[in-house]
């Protein structure tokens, strides 16, 4: 496993088992006539967990210097509802001075 890391972060590619995942459905109730009554859930590999968590790691590490201050969506600590917030104020001080912000 480790060498097969190793030598993705050389330029290699993955082996198809590293992220080979199985999708299996869990029933909801005892109703089993519909798709709508099961769930899905994937069952990742052991070895597919582990690459992504060191991936994670390391992608975190160097995030910050590739990603601007002002992205607020998929960045720990921040949150969309604050640009959401801020568009709707923005908005209303548009609405008010009737289109017209110099």
């Amino acid at each position: 496993m480790f060498e097969g890391v190793q030598s993705f972060m050389a330029g290699a590619s993955l082996p198809k088992f590293f992220s080979s995942t199985l999708i299996t459905l869990i029933p909801k109730i005892d109703n089993h006539s519909t798709f709508a009554n099961f769930r899905p859930i994937s069952l990742c590999t052991f070895v597919n967990k582990v690459y992504t968590k060191v991936m994670a790691k390391r992608l975190s590490q160097v995030l910050p210097r590739i990603i601007s201050s002002e992205q607020a969506v998929f960045v720990n600590g921040k949150s969309i509802i604050e640009n959401v917030m801020l568009a709707q104020e923005l908005m209303g001080f548009i609405d008010r001075k009737q289109g017209v912000v110099i």
